[in-house]
């Protein structure tokens, strides 16, 4: 009777040892599977890109995100103004222009330029109000470019006069870093005018019409 308890006492002790080593490979292992998983999930969220919607430049390779940012901005554009009338008037331009730009507004702020006629040596010093956006708060690879505002002109020879300018096109978003941003726009300007007729110039219409492309940074 003796031997009988003490066998069975042998038998219930290994039966917990047993489940006790059980118990505990299973937590082990329902650890090491937990922490597998969350390697695997933080890999797949480190090789996870979410797919862009809005495309913000036209070379997004070689471009950064730089996310929404506000702050105050300057530029310059160098391009050509192309004289659709006829009338003699192409320039080469250089503008400069200085603003305050927001998750709205590209950039909003004033601007100046200097544009001389290639063939006759007029010069056109336009001074306007400048607004760049999309008309969203997401990035967008197009903007709207606006201006608006005054022109001192210097016709021919001791002719200087003055009239009303004005501009719109559609911009497009090359490539962007976090130092500079850069561009390219095409648009239709406008030059207020007054007939003019000496031995330099004939020009006998009241504006100038002028199909424009310009190239850009803004920083």
């Amino acid at each position: 009777m003796k031997k009988m308890i003490k066998i069975a006492m042998v038998f219930l002790t290994m039966l917990c040892n047993t489940t006790i080593t059980s118990a505990a490979t299973v937590d082990n292992t329902i650890i090491a599977a937990d922490a597998i998983n969350s390697q695997h999930i933080e890999h797949l969220d480190t090789l996870y890109i979410k797919p862009k919607n809005n495309r913000e430049s036209l070379f997004p390779e070689k471009s950064q995100n730089l996310g929404i940012q506000s702050h105050f901005s300057w530029g310059a554009d160098i391009g050509a103004s192309i004289d659709v009338g006829g009338d003699d008037m192409s320039t080469f331009d250089i503008d400069v222009n200085l603003g305050y730009k927001n998750k709205f507004f590209r950039l909003i702020g004033v601007g100046a330029g200097i544009h001389r006629a290639f063939g006759n040596g007029c010069n056109f010093i336009p001074i306007y109000a400048l607004i760049r956006t999309s008309f969203k708060e997401k990035p967008s690879l197009f903007f709207l470019d606006l201006k608006g505002g005054y022109s001192f002109n210097s016709i021919g020879y001791n002719n200087s006069q003055g009239g009303a300018y004005a501009s719109i096109g559609c911009g497009i978003n090359l490539a962007m870093s976090n130092k500079f941003k850069s561009h390219i726009i095409l648009s239709y300007g406008y030059f207020g005018m007054k007939a003019i007729n000496n031995a330099a110039i004939n020009f006998d219409g009241n504006h100038i019409n002028y199909a424009q492309i310009k190239f850009g940074v803004s920083f």
